[in-house]
């Protein structure tokens, strides 16, 4: 089911879950992505980011943490827009923006969720609000006597508001922060605003939040990242890549899930997919495995020559904790440093548009 057209499209999709989840006790994944546009040469796009989420909501005996109260308050106002031909972001005043929306909106859904509730503003250890900005954050904190978070502020500097997935984003950050059997309230803004009180039960074996801004990689320039956005013209391909829905379709599970075979009768792991084991010669005697997340680099390149945003694609052959020997391109790396034993993961990205659709496939991102 997908939630769309509100920056509450995250939380409403966690509420609905919950409702669904307790009626049918169904497990449901949530994930949220979002990529808003400002305008390049504004004040407006030192704060805009992109940014995707995911979590998995079930009814069981060891949860990360367990929603214990919920409210929702709408309130239309006309602060942020986007029409549907429109590449950037719309937005009135700022200090109507603040005063008339965000502040008083969320001022508003804290004060009634204390009262609902039945708690005190001690009883809330940890609260992630998804504010346009952190200067319009740190007001409304000042309003309700709060003080902010030092890594929500982090999340708001390193990365900036990433639309629908910026309040889950907050929430997960606080998360990790939180201590077992500590409150985090989560506030998500837009048109209103939704109220949601998670306990902490149990710690986290990898905090994704906090590896994954430890982990980033800056660009070389600005330059840079507008290529990488499209916003400038660079060199055409020199050829069209080579898609089809029917074969993307029929090969999910090689492609997409990243299942290699395994022979039956000698146990052998192959992949891509074929019909004759290469060690055995048995036919058509197949089952799936999973490749593995991680791997060491075997051998790799990096070629200068073809058109890229980044002036370099890199590749790698990389030994997967399957015994499987990938061959993938490289991302969100530094490509100067890259070296045989290095270990990576695999990422799922979207390739090209090939064919009149989006394609993706995986590539390889070197840990640590």
């Amino acid at each position: 089911m997908d939630f769309s057209n509100s920056l509450r499209a995250c939380s409403n999709s966690v509420l609905l879950a919950g409702h669904t989840i307790a009626r049918t006790g169904r497990k449901i994944a949530i994930a949220a992505a979002d990529i808003r546009e400002t305008n390049p040469f504004t004040a407006d796009a030192v704060g805009i980011g992109d940014g995707a989420a995911a979590i998995v909501l079930a009814e069981c005996d060891q949860p990360v943490a367990e929603l214990k109260f919920e409210t929702t308050f709408s309130f239309e106002i006309l602060d942020t827009w986007r029409k549907s031909a429109d590449q950037f972001l719309r937005m009135t005043e700022p200090h109507f923006r603040f005063k008339y929306g965000f502040s008083d909106v969320v001022t508003k859904t804290f004060t009634n969720f204390l009262k609902s509730a039945g708690m005190t503003p001690d009883a809330v250890h940890h609260i992630a609000i998804n504010a346009p900005n952190a200067k319009m954050l740190l007001g409304m904190l000042k309003r309700v006597n709060l003080s902010p978070a030092p890594n929500t502020l982090r999340l708001y500097n390193e990365i900036g508001n990433t639309g629908v997935s910026f309040g889950l984003l907050n929430f997960l950050a606080e998360l990790e922060a939180a201590k077992i059997g500590e409150n985090i309230l989560w506030l998500d803004y837009g048109d209103g605003a939704n109220s949601l009180l998670f306990q902490k039960k149990a710690e986290i074996d990898v905090p994704q939040i906090e590896k994954a801004l430890n982990e980033k990689i800056y660009l070389n320039s600005y330059d840079q990242y507008l290529r990488l956005r499209n916003r400038v013209k660079t060199e055409e391909a020199v050829f069209e890549p080579f898609t089809s829905a029917v074969m993307n379709f029929r090969e999910k599970a090689q492609n997409y899930a990243l299942m290699a075979q395994q022979c039956k009768t000698c146990g052998d792991v192959i992949y891509p997919h074929e019909r004759i084991c290469k060690k055995c010669n048995t036919k058509d005697n197949f089952g799936l495995v999973p490749i593995g997340t991680e791997g060491k680099i075997f051998t790799f390149t990096r070629e200068y020559l073809f058109p890229s945003p980044e002036g370099v694609t890199a590749a790698a052959s990389a030994d997967m904790t399957s015994g499987v020997r990938l061959f993938l391109q490289i991302t969100d790396s530094d490509y100067d440093r890259i070296a045989v034993g290095q270990t990576v993961e695999r990422t799922f990205r979207k390739m090209h548009d090939a064919g009149g659709f989006h394609n993706y496939y995986w590539k390889f991102r070197v840990m640590g």
